[in-house]
């Protein structure tokens, strides 16, 4: 009797753990996870492009010239060779100063008014040790801060950089101003230039470049 008992249950058990309700449960199937990294943009790297020269018909394509060179600090222009020309080449900060000829007045007509015969332009080429490039073109900001101006940025065809300011005479029969700041060598250069009336003051200033070994 205690055998059939003892059958009977195992019996049981076996056909408990075959049925459906004691099925264990499905392990869960796994969860594919798809992270997306987001892509970093490529940045395209482009040479600057080179400063086109401002337009300007140099003198040198106007008229004979003559070269001026101040060989130890290195830069050279060109002038009209019919200018006169005050240099002092062995001082190399020395201010260069060149004018054109004075015109055959006309019987009854003043032509010196402020030291400055009409007619006539004048161009002080100065190589600079007292001030930065930078401080050079707020200078001239601060100078001319009571006229009407403009300044404008310029590429010499010598691949100089610059500003060029234009100057208004603030009465009329006042002499204009012109003032190129650039640098030649790592050397700030200005060259201002007074008239009446401008003819040749770019003419002459874009020819500034370094000069020649």
């Amino acid at each position: 009797m205690m055998r059939s008992i003892v059958f009977t249950l195992l019996a049981a058990l076996a056909l408990g753990a075959c049925s459906p309700g004691a099925a264990a449960e499905p392990a869960p199937e796994p969860v594919e996870v798809v992270t997306t990294l987001p892509v970093p943009e490529v940045t395209e790297t482009r040479e600057p492009a080179a400063l086109a020269p401002t337009p300007v018909t140099l003198i040198g394509k106007l008229t004979a010239v003559a070269t001026f060179t101040q060989p130890e600090v290195g830069f050279a222009f060109d002038y009209p060779a019919d200018w006169s020309i005050t240099a002092l080449p062995e001082l190399p900060y020395a201010t260069v100063s060149i004018y054109s000829p004075a015109p055959t007045p006309e019987p009854g007509v003043k032509t010196d008014q402020d030291s400055l015969p009409a007619g006539v332009e004048k161009l002080d080429i100065v190589p600079v040790n007292w001030a930065t490039y930078e401080e050079l073109i707020q200078q001239r900001h601060d100078e001319f801060a009571g006229y009407a101006y403009t300044a404008e940025d310029v590429t010499l065809p010598s691949g100089l950089t610059g500003v060029l300011f234009r100057v208004e005479p603030k009465t009329e029969g006042d002499v204009a101003i012109r003032v190129l700041v650039t640098q030649v060598n790592g050397t700030p250069m200005l060259v201002a230039g007074l008239a009446y009336e401008f003819h040749y003051f770019e003419a002459i200033a874009f020819t500034l470049r370094p000069a020649n070994p």
